[in-house]
């Protein structure tokens, strides 16, 4: 595990969960994003614009979105697209933040 990576670790990888119950951010690892020692595990947000047409945005965008039964796990990047990795580009980059300033838009 890279944890002297920043990116890796406060940086969001994606969300997860669903409309009904809510979506909590994460990191590469796969912890969650926004969690302190006051909110522990009540970070979900029900954003109520998160909806197929803002999906469609975020897929234009490249990002991967999984439906997995009642949630849906939204990656903002894959493999090909990490904006720090070995060759990073401005365009990964801009991608990436294009995506964190839409889902940042969102209102719960």
């Amino acid at each position: 595990m890279m944890y002297n990576n920043f990116f890796r670790i406060n940086m969001p990888y994606g969300i997860k969960g669903n409309n009904k119950d809510g979506w909590h951010a994460f990191n590469r690892e796969y912890q969650p994003l926004g969690e302190t020692i006051y909110s522990k595990n009540e970070s979900k947000a029900k954003y109520r614009d998160l909806d197929y047409k803002f999906i469609g945005k975020l897929n234009e965008l490249g990002c991967l979105v999984l439906p997995e039964g009642e949630n849906t796990t939204i990656f903002f990047y894959s493999e090909g697209t990490i904006p720090e990795s070995f060759k990073p580009t401005l365009k990964k980059w801009v991608n990436y933040f294009e995506v964190i300033r839409l889902v940042a838009k969102l209102k719960d």
